[in-house]
């Protein structure tokens, strides 16, 4: 629910936003009190729940999808890790987004620091995979599959992924310990 907005001049005509004899008109929107607290109430279960999302993809994908594709030959490894990488970007970015946005208003308007902590571990994912992993990413797709050296590089991002993971559960465990 939102007010009316309100005449900042007590020249305006009565009930109405008109102003009289050239008198300016400033427009202030607020939210009522019993918006704040629904969305003071939403935002916690909602940061926690993109957190714990965001995680159990990315320990699934360290604990069951990837030992699954290194049982593969060279040229079904690689030809699996390609569409999987990308529809899995397609799921974890905005993820990792909006559970670090989410705890970082949490924070905002609660002030408890475990909110920031985890708000920061799930935001900390894009450098982490921008610098770190997307390397390793680029190296990838530009492979053919059977290609020798994919199946080692492919363990180097299954290593570096697991830190994908690590960050999603500590975020996960802060939000968690503030709930």
């Amino acid at each position: 629910r939102i007010r009316r907005p309100q005449a900042a001049c007590s020249m305006a005509k009565p009930g109405t936003n008109i102003p009289l004899n050239n008198c300016a008109v400033i427009q202030r929107w607020e939210l009522r009190p019993s918006t704040k607290n629904a969305l003071s109430m939403l935002l916690p279960p909602l940061a926690l729940i993109a957190a714990a999302l965001f995680t159990g993809a990315a320990v699934y994908v360290s604990a069951v999808e990837q030992p699954a594709r290194l049982g593969l030959d060279d040229a079904a490894l690689l030809t699996e890790w390609k569409p999987a990488y990308k529809r899995g970007t397609l799921m974890q970015a905005p993820l990792a987004v909006i559970g670090g946005v989410l705890g970082l208003i949490v924070w905002w308007n609660t002030r408890e620091a475990l909110w920031l902590a985890g708000g920061i571990a799930m935001l900390a994912n894009l450098p982490y995979t921008l610098l770190i992993i997307m390397p390793v990413n680029k190296r990838l797709t530009a492979m053919t599959p059977g290609d020798a050296a994919a199946r080692p590089l492919i363990q180097t991002w299954a290593r570096l992924h697991a830190g994908r993971s690590a960050l999603g559960v500590l975020a996960t465990v802060l939000y968690l310990a503030a709930s």
